[in-house]
């Protein structure tokens, strides 16, 4: 009955050593795994304070383009703006051209002419002015122009 008893003794010492080992390997699996836990952790992090950063850039850089493009779209409706002004404005400068052009044409003339071919040929014949002159001067008087300012009025009449 000892030697059953020692056997199993044995045994469960046997046992007990199996167990302490299978403990010891548990245990340093388990420090492995705190390990590679908190390295882990660690690299998550990081993957997420990079994420974040990527994202911050990207809302940035896509603020930025929204921007950039509202004010490209606002500056080639300012040069389609100035495009359709300068369009009009080159045709009333041109109106103005023929304008001048025309009143250059129709300008009367301020010289005395002779009444007749024949007082042309004559010597001694006389010139008069025109009716037009004639017109304005009696225009001017009845609007109550002194004599004396007749001269100067119809030369700044004439001018412009």
């Amino acid at each position: 009955h000892r030697k059953l008893v020692q056997q199993h003794l044995n045994e469960v010492n046997k046992n007990e050593q199996i167990l302490k080992n299978y403990n010891d390997s548990l245990h340093i699996d388990n420090q492995e795994l705190r390990k590679m836990l908190k390295q882990t952790t660690s690299e998550k992090n990081s993957a997420n304070r990079s994420a974040r950063k990527a994202k911050k850039l990207a809302h940035e850089r896509l603020l930025k383009y929204r921007e950039e493009r509202i004010r490209r779209q606002e500056a080639e409706d300012e040069a389609i703006k100035l495009s359709k002004l300068l369009k009009k404005t080159d045709k009333i400068l041109a109106q103005y051209k023929e304008i001048i052009n025309e009143s250059k044409e129709k300008k009367k003339e301020m010289q005395k002419e002779w009444r007749s071919a024949e007082e042309a040929q004559r010597h001694g014949g006389k010139k008069s002015w025109p009716v037009w002159v004639v017109q304005l001067i009696c225009e001017l008087l009845v609007n109550g122009t002194p004599p004396s300012a007749i001269k100067d009025n119809i030369g700044t009449w004439y001018g412009t």
